[in-house]
């Protein structure tokens, strides 16, 4: 009983050290953060276009999708427009099987507010 108590003051000690040690900072830490965050500023001032880092070009277009199962009586319909290579406008809603949006439906929104009391 005593060597587990000699063990674990052990362990806390320790822990703390370690704890206090890590939060601790020191003048030649904070030069380095500074001369970094000076140096990756400089990267960013010279990057004058943007580069792509995954999937190809967007092609100028209407995307759509529409989701196949309908969950809890909703799917999911987005779309996507593309001009210039860049996204012009998002659309993202839930319709029933009649194709009317879930934001739009008083009953359903009646139903949430009394479940969550708003």
């Amino acid at each position: 009983m005593k060597l587990s108590k000699v063990v674990t003051g052990t362990a806390v000690v320790a822990l703390s050290a370690l704890v206090l040690s890590a939060c601790g900072s020191s003048s030649s830490s904070s030069k380095n953060s500074t001369s970094s965050k000076a140096s990756s500023s400089k990267v960013v001032k010279k990057s004058s276009s943007q580069k792509q880092v995954a999937g190809g070009a967007l092609k100028d277009g209407t995307y759509k999708l529409d989701e196949t199962g309908y969950d809890h009586g909703y799917k999911v319909q987005m779309a996507m427009t593309v001009k210039d290579g860049k996204i012009t406008s998002t659309k993202y809603d839930y319709v029933d099987k009649d194709g009317k949006s879930k934001t739009k439906d008083a009953a359903y929104e009646k139903a949430m507010k009394a479940k969550v009391k708003v």
